[in-house]
């Protein structure tokens, strides 16, 4: 069963970790899966690690995720508007093995797709638009429902090239999800210039220590990394201005 939290304060803090996107791509291709299965698999060991931690028995455990999905059709490309659905996923925190684990994660978001979920999702949805807004007023006012999502995590791809503000170049690109209802924390996954960044939001009223979660993380990657045999990548800083002098300045 889901365990009940108050609704979120307005407090929020914020961390993040990040990830090679050249070194997921290897851990793929050793050990099969997708990128999202892989990025899945580190916070899973993550939140796993930090469940022990806090006393919890984690054995057999998942947690619910809240996936959005982009549904749009091909022949829908640069048209208004959004369609969004989402997937259910149950995410193992209880497996220790980070290859155990990434297969486990693997079957279950392959069973989802086999099952079609995002779009019987969508339809229900589209369903929804036809109740009345005081009905929308009330399910919204009683926070998320018994056997709903755990937490919500959405992964965003992102510009894999450097990217400049007036002559400045960005350095990180963290995303941060807004909480709602009862979910006292948040994930957002995307891509950015050769790497892949977790963004995890939180209320501190719920979750306090936010940043073991990050920690755990980079060591989830470091573990399931080590686990496919993939090498540290070390590629050259495209992008970069060049330097002409000791301090650094061009």
């Amino acid at each position: 069963n889901r365990v009940r939290f108050p609704k979120v304060s307005p407090t929020r803090r914020a961390t993040g970790a990040q990830t090679s996107f050249q070194e997921v791509r290897g851990i793929r291709s050793s050990i099969g899966g997708t990128v999202n299965d892989v990025m899945l698999t580190i916070l899973g060991g993550a939140l796993g690690r930090y469940l022990t931690d806090h006393g919890v028995k984690t054995a057999g455990m998942t947690l619910r995720l809240m996936i959005p999905v982009n549904v749009r059709a091909d022949d829908e490309k640069g048209a208004l508007g959004n369609r969004v659905s989402m997937m259910l996923p149950e995410l193992p925190v209880g497996i220790s093995d980070p290859v155990e684990r990434l297969a486990a994660v693997r079957a279950e978001m392959e069973r989802l797709k086999s099952r079609n979920q995002a779009n019987a999702f969508e339809s229900l949805m589209r369903m929804a638009t036809n109740i009345p807004a005081a009905y929308h007023a009330l399910g919204g006012s009683g926070g998320v429902p018994p056997g709903g999502p755990n937490l919500v995590c959405t992964n965003v791809p992102g510009p894999m090239i450097p990217l400049y503000s007036v002559g400045h170049r960005m350095l990180a690109h963290y995303p941060m999800v807004p909480l709602a209802g009862d979910m006292g924390i948040g994930v957002g996954i995307t891509s950015f210039n050769k790497s892949l960044y977790l963004g995890i939001m939180s209320d501190p009223d719920i979750i306090d220590d936010v940043h073991l979660i990050a920690e755990y993380a980079t060591a989830e990657f470091t573990a399931l990394r080590e686990a496919a045999g993939v090498p540290g990548s070390d590629l050259p800083d495209f992008g970069a201005r060049a330097t002409h002098n000791g301090n650094g300045n061009g």
